[in-house]
C-alpha cells in the first residue's frame, strides 16, 4: 500500500495553498531525485510532441526544426518510461503480493486509462467540428481491444499489460533474472507480426525495456551503480554514440533493423538517465523534479489543455505559431498539476485512482 499523507485543509488561503503545492513536494526526502528528473524530461517531451503535432495537423505553418525535435527524441522517450517502471516491478510485487500488485496497477493505471480515455473520446465527439482527431461512439470500444486508436492513452494500456505479463511470468512461470530479458526480446520480435492488434503489440514491443529495468533494479537502487559509472569516466564516450545514433535514427527510421533500433533507444535512455542523476546530485532545476512527480497526471490531462488552447486562439483569430506553442506548452504542463491538486482538495481522488489508499500524495495546506 502506498504512503497516504494528509489531504489539504480546505480553508487555507489561495496563495499559501499554491505555494505549499510546490514546497510540500520537496519535504519528501525519500524519493529518488533522478527518477523524478527522468519522468520530468520524458513528460515534457510528450507534451511538446503532442502540442506541435496538433498545431501542425490543424494546418498551421510550422518550421521543420520544431517538428524535428519530437521526431528525433521519440525513439527513447517511451522506452525510458517503461525502464523506470521496470525498476520497481519486482519490489512492488514482493511488497504487495500478486493480488495486491494487480489491484495497485488496476487502481493507478488501468482505471485512469479507462476513465480519461472515455472522457477524451467523449469530448472529441462533442467537439468534432473543432478537434483534429475525429471520433464516434465506436471508439469507446477501442479502449478494450485496440488502445492505439485512443490516441496517447495507448501507453497506459501497455504499461498495465506489461505489469500483468510480469506478474504472470515472474510469479507463475518463475521466469526471472536475465530470462526476463530473453522473454522481452522474444516479445519484441513477435510484436512485428501483431501491428494490427495493438492490445498485444504495444506491450510486447516495450516489455524488454521494463525487463532490463527489473534486472538492473538492485544495481541502480541499492548498489549505487550510477555513481560508480560516472566516476569511471566511460560515460563520456556515450555522448558521440548518442548523437550519431539519433542522427541515424532520424535519417533511416523507416528501415532500421530491430536490434539496431533497440540499441539506439537504449543508448539514448542511458544518456538521459546519467543527465538526470547529475541533476539530482547537484539539485539543479528542482522544478523539473516537481514536474516529474506529476507526470502521470500531466499525461492524463494535457491533451485537453493544449487542444483547448489551440481552439481558443483559433476562435480569437490568433495564428502566431510561437505564441500558440509557448502558451500551450506552459499551460499544458502547469494546469494539469493545478487541476490534480484542486481535484484532491475537493475530494476528486477517484479521477486518478480507483482506490484512494493506493495514491501516494504529499501534504499541502
Amino acid at each position: 500500500m502506498a504512503l497516504t499523507l494528509p489531504f489539504p485543509n480546505r480553508h487555507s488561503g489561495l496563495i499559501s495553498w499554491l505555494t505549499s503545492i510546490y514546497t510540500g513536494y520537496f519535504a519528501n526526502k525519500k524519493r529518488l531525485r533522478w527518477i523524478d528528473y527522468a519522468r520530468g524530461i520524458a513528460i515534457l517531451m510528450v507534451v511538446y510532441g503532442h502540442l506541435v503535432g496538433g498545431v501542425n495537423r490543424a494546418g498551421a505553418s510550422i518550421d521543420a526544426t520544431l517538428l524535428l525535435i519530437p521526431a528525433t527524441l521519440y525513439n527513447f522517450r517511451m522506452p525510458l518510461f517503461f525502464f523506470v517502471s521496470g525498476l520497481f516491478l519486482a519490489r512492488s510485487l514482493t511488497k504487495r503480493g500478486p493480488t495486491g500488485f494487480i489491484h495497485n496497477r488496476f487502481s493507478t493505471i488501468l482505471w485512469p486509462y479507462l476513465l480519461w480515455g472515455a472522457l477524451q473520446i467523449g469530448t472529441q465527439i462533442l467537439l468534432s467540428g473543432q478537434t483534429n482527431s475525429k471520433k464516434d461512439a465506436s471508439h469507446f470500444l477501442y479502449l478494450f481491444y485496440d488502445p492505439q486508436k485512443t490516441d496517447q492513452f495507448w501507453y497506459l494500456a501497455a504499461l498495465f499489460n506489461v505489469a500483468l505479463a510480469f506478474v504472470l511470468t515472474y510469479q507463475v512461470f518463475r521466469i526471472r533474472g536475465i530470462w526476463q530479458i530473453a522473454l522481452g526480446l522474444t516479445f519484441r520480435f513477435l510484436s512485428d507480426y501483431l501491428e494490427g492488434f495493438s492490445l498485444l503489440h504495444n506491450f510486447m514491443y516495450f516489455y524488454v525495456f521494463s525487463a532490463v529495468g527489473y534486472n538492473m533494479s538492485q544495481l541502480i537502487l541499492e548498489k549505487n551503480a550510477l555513481e560508480k559509472a560516472l566516476k569511471s569516466g566511460w560515460t563520456l564516450a556515450l555522448i558521440p554514440v548518442f548523437l550519431v545514433g539519433q542522427w541515424y535514427w532520424f535519417t533511416h527510421k523507416d528501415d532500421i533493423p530491430t536490434m539496431l533500433h533497440m540499441g539506439i533507444a537504449f543508448v539514448g535512455m542511458v544518456v538521459i538517465i546519467f543527465v538526470c542523476y547529475l541533476l539530482g546530485k547537484r539539485d539543479s532545476l528542482p522544478v523539473l523534479r516537481f514536474i516529474g512527480y506529476h507526470s502521470l497526471y500531466i499525461y492524463l490531462v494535457h491533451v485537453f489543455i493544449i487542444s483547448g488552447t489551440r481552439i481558443g486562439f483559433n476562435a480569437l483569430g490568433i495564428t502566431n505559431v510561437p505564441v500558440i506553442l509557448l502558451t500551450g506548452f506552459i499551460l499544458g504542463v502547469g494546469l494539469p498539476i493545478l487541476f490534480f491538486h484542486l481535484a484532491m482538495r475537493l475530494g476528486g481522488w477517484f479521477l486518478f485512482s480507483f482506490d484512494r489508499k493506493e495514491m501516494e500524495t504529499y501534504p499541502t495546506m
